[in-house]
C-alpha cells in the first residue's frame, strides 16, 4: 500500500511520490485529501507493486540474515 506519513525527522529522506505521501503533522484537512488523491490515483496500483517489490527485496528473510552476518562479523 501507499504510505502516508508526516513531515518528521529522517521520514521525507525515504519517502516519495513513488512510494507515498507526506502530510504535515496534525492537519486532518490535508490527510483526507492526501487518502483520497490515493485512491484515485491512476498509478496506484504500481506504486502499491513498487512498494512491495522493495519490502520483498530489503526486509526478506534473506537480507535479514545477511545484515545480522555482516554486524557479528
Amino acid at each position: 500500500m501507499p504510505i502516508i506519513t508526516t513531515n518528521h525527522n529522517y521520514l521525507p529522506s525515504i519517502i516519495s511520490n513513488k512510494n507515498g505521501v507526506i502530510v504535515p503533522v496534525s492537519n486532518v484537512s490535508k490527510l483526507a485529501k492526501s487518502v483520497l488523491s490515493l485512491i484515485d490515483n491512476p498509478n496506484l496500483s504500481s506504486i502499491q507493486k513498487g512498494n512491495v517489490d522493495y519490502a520483498r527485496e530489503n526486509y526478506s528473510f534473506s537480507k535479514f540474515k545477511e545484515n545480522i552476518k555482516r554486524i557479528l562479523a
